[in-house]
């Protein structure tokens, strides 16, 4: 440390040579220049070796594509001991242009169609499109008018014409006029106010508004029936009658059996093969039957006979087939019977019975030959002691199907039964 004396002067020059003495002092402390480097020391021992680190990971992250012109760039959004490198790869330069590529195949022609009112006076590949005027027979373009004068008839008018056309007409209203009604019209008075006219229902006592009905079941004294409700009335009326007269006029109870009304006695006798017997049968109202039967008398092994009923045209004749109730086995004897369910309306019908498979006829129960029912059957020849007891056609082995043509047959029949369900 330096120390800082003050001089004083005196004549001896004593503090001169203490001020010498000091500052040659304070010369010989302070340090000197710098020497030339020494030699170089011998190698010191090796140290002992560290432990070891933890190693070191590299990934890759993401990889992102820069603007054009721009550098390259990896950075590390990891840690230097593990590392995750992010790429950006700048996008390159637009290339040149490629060469023009040779034509393609020419498409197939665009066709257009028009409807009214659009109008082409062109073709169909190169059109000339308009739009036709409007008129009271089409639709189509229109100009609009003011006027309330024009008797155009292909001019629409404006809200503005119609305006005028509303007001000139309530103007001119006379509020002394009147409309006067008479049942069943009501509202009317004089045009001072708004009139509303109505039109009074109807009833059985006055005439007026009465809404259309189909139904057949209503009891309404208000609604009126249409047509269609008269018909459906009427066909099931017409079912109800009979079709032809009869002194008959049986009244059926369930459980009960009924056959047509024959005259004369019973018999037994064989049958033609495939053929169908129809004989006469009046309904007098509608019925549900449950059973259609036959007796056989005599078995004959492999038979059976066919049992249904036929309608009868408008001739009286019988035609389509009803119901084919199916086949009775005939290598038994007895009342033979089959389980149906068949509703049949008043009318005339024939009950239909025919001997199908094995080789010999069975014998069945028969109204005697000569005999018949009380019918309207009648021959082309006149008869003699016998009465023509029913139709018959031959020639069926199978279903019953629709005949025509049918013969007359006087010879004996199969006495038929039904039963009521």
């Amino acid at each position: 440390m330096s120390e800082i004396v003050i001089i004083q002067p005196d004549e001896n020059n004593v503090v001169v040579e203490q001020v010498t003495q000091l500052v040659q002092t304070a010369a010989n402390s302070l340090p000197g220049p710098q020497g030339p480097q020494g030699a170089t020391g011998a190698t010191g021992a090796t140290g002992a070796t560290g432990a070891n680190g933890t190693a070191a990971t590299i990934a890759v992250g993401s990889t992102t594509t820069g603007a054009a012109g721009t550098s390259a760039s990896v950075t590390n959004s990891g840690t230097s001991s593990a590392a995750t490198f992010n790429f950006t790869i700048p996008r390159g330069d637009t290339g040149a242009t490629g060469s023009t590529g040779s034509t393609g195949a020419t498409g197939s022609s665009g066709v257009i169609a028009v409807n009214a009112p659009l109008t082409n006076a062109g073709t169909s590949t190169s059109a000339n499109l308009s739009v036709s005027a409007a008129s009271t027979s089409a639709s189509g373009v229109v100009q609009l008018s003011d006027s309330t004068s024009t008797t155009s008839s292909i001019l629409a008018s404006t809200p503005t014409a119609t305006k005028a056309a509303y007001d000139a007409a309530v103007a001119s209203v006379q509020t002394t006029r009147t409309i006067s009604t008479t049942a069943p019209l009501t509202g009317g008075g004089d045009l001072s106010a708004n009139r509303t006219l109505a039109v009074s229902a109807g009833s059985t006592s006055a005439a007026g508004v009465l809404q259309l009905t189909d139904s057949t079941s209503s009891t309404s004294t208000t609604t009126a029936a249409t047509p269609n409700a008269v018909k459906t009335a009427y066909d099931l009326a017409d079912t109800k009658l009979l079709k032809f007269a009869t002194p008959w006029q049986t009244k059926y109870r369930s459980g009960y059996w009924y056959e047509p009304k024959y005259i004369g006695p019973t018999g037994t006798n064989t049958l033609v093969q495939n053929a169908i017997y129809l004989t006469p049968l009046f309904i007098s109202e509608a019925i549900t039957l449950d059973r259609i039967g036959i007796e056989c008398t005599t078995l004959s092994v492999s038979t059976t006979v066919r049992l249904g009923v036929y309608n009868s045209d408008s001739n009286g004749v019988p035609s389509t087939v009803l119901f084919d109730a199916g086949t009775v086995d005939t290598s038994t004897t007895g009342l033979k019977a089959i389980t149906i369910s068949q509703t049949i309306n008043a009318g005339l019908y024939y009950i239909a019975h025919a001997w199908q498979g094995g080789s010999i006829s069975p014998t069945i129960r028969v109204i005697a030959s000569g005999y018949g029912n009380w019918t309207p059957l009648a021959g082309t020849t006149q008869q003699t002691n016998n009465f023509l007891s029913s139709y018959y056609v031959t020639g069926v082995s199978g279903a019953f199907g629709t005949i025509s043509s049918p013969s007359t047959n006087n010879s004996s029949v199969g006495r038929m039964q039904f039963r009521v369900a």
